[in-house]
């Protein structure tokens, strides 16, 4: 098994540097981000999809702390595409259930900023549970 995080103190020091570059007067109230590219990160460490797509959904407590801590405000993730629909059910119902373990689990934003997840336009037309349970996810 490939260890799937691993703390890197370059990173760190990376992500030091780049926050005290930041203008705070030129940051954006609100960031869009589009949660991709986990499959294609699980091939190259050679993992599972279910372990890059559980990979990606560990980032996400750490993505809206990095926006609480710049004073960005607000937050939108888009979590499932359209395609990631069309699947195999062995893929698509683990990644139903870690997306929906992320939203639940999700941390409540310490700057009083607020986080938009996006996943139900995508699953509209379905009658899966789990996209059900998405689109009554409580909006932070």
């Amino acid at each position: 098994m490939v260890p799937l995080t691993i703390h890197n103190p370059l990173y760190t020091a990376y992500e030091r540097l780049l926050l005290s570059q930041l203008d705070a007067d030129r940051l954006p109230r609100h960031v869009g981000v589009m949660l991709d590219g986990n499959r294609r990160w699980a091939k190259a460490k050679g993992a599972g999809t279910a372990e890059g797509h559980q990979a990606g959904a560990d980032r996400i407590e750490h993505l809206l702390e990095w926006c609480d801590e710049v004073g960005i405000e607000y937050a939108t993730l888009w979590l499932l595409s359209t395609d990631n629909l069309n699947r195999p059910a062995a893929e698509l119902s683990p990644l139903l259930g870690i997306i929906e373990g992320a939203v639940r689990s999700s941390p409540s934003r310490t700057g009083g900023g607020s986080t938009r997840w996006v996943p139900w336009s995508c699953c509209r037309p379905t009658r899966r549970p789990s996209c059900a349970r998405l689109r009554r996810a409580p909006q932070a």
